[in-house]
């Protein structure tokens, strides 16, 4: 059986490395053989204290020893439980009336625990009635939401959706070109806008924006005077209310 090396080195088994290696030092200068010529067994103790150092101070082989010590202690102190006076049999009949107290006691506790958490919950009935209400409208609502948005991407068809945004810019246009026919200042004024920038299928023309601005600043409108104003365009010359 393999010794105890923590005691042959005199420290404890929480002990790390430098603590093991100064008790070998001290180990060593104690039972060397020079040191102790009169003693016969000095050499065998000496060796001892050498392989405890060697085993103890490798990491590897002190995880494997640790491992070896635990195991033996646990298996002693088995050995020492086996080896330990039963009960008498009327110990044993007695801590079997206690433990059936027990159990009683915990099955009435247990009980009253369950009648509470019952009453409890009949009190709380309403306000978990009314919860699941509110949790029921908040998905309706969700649900009202999303499933609008969830058809359209369904349906999404791109181009259709470009043939109809196509139309709906011919009828806009058609419609501000037949306002401009009428004369009406405001027509002309989103009309310049269009042909200047070229936007909603109409072909850009900055000269033929000017005119229509001018069109609509002869009718007195503002924004069509500010935009030949940022443009450098002379407005001296634009005869208030001058007809078409």
């Amino acid at each position: 059986m393999r010794p105890d090396y923590y005691q042959l080195l005199d420290v404890a088994e929480s002990a790390d490395a430098r603590e093991i290696k100064a008790a070998f030092r001290r180990q060593a200068k104690r039972l060397h053989p020079d040191v102790n010529a009169a003693d016969p067994s000095a050499e065998e103790r000496f060796k001892a204290v050498l392989e405890a150092y060697r085993v103890l101070g490798e990491a590897k082989s002190r995880a494997e020893y640790d491992a070896w010590l635990l195991l033996h202690k646990r298996v002693g102190a088995a050995a020492e439980l086996a080896s330990m006076p039963r009960r008498s049999s009327r110990m044993s009949v007695r801590h079997a009336y206690e433990r059936k107290a027990q159990r009683q006691q915990r099955r009435a506790w247990a009980g009253a625990y369950a009648r509470g958490r019952n009453t409890r919950r009949m009190r709380m009935l309403p306000t978990l009635v009314i919860s699941r209400w509110y949790i029921v409208v908040v998905y309706a609502l969700a649900l009202s939401l999303f499933l609008p948005w969830a058809i359209r991407y369904a349906t999404y068809d791109p181009a259709k959706e470009a043939a109809e945004y196509a139309e709906r810019q011919r009828a806009r246009v058609a419609d501000v070109a037949a306002r401009v026919a009428t004369g009406e200042a405001d027509a002309c004024y989103r009309y310049a806008f269009m042909l200047y920038k070229g936007s909603d299928g109409v072909q850009k023309d900055a000269e033929a924006a000017i005119r229509y601005w001018r069109m609509a600043a002869v009718k007195g409108h503002r924004g069509a005077l500010r935009a030949l104003q940022h443009l450098g365009v002379p407005v001296s010359d634009v005869p208030r209310g001058a007809p078409f």
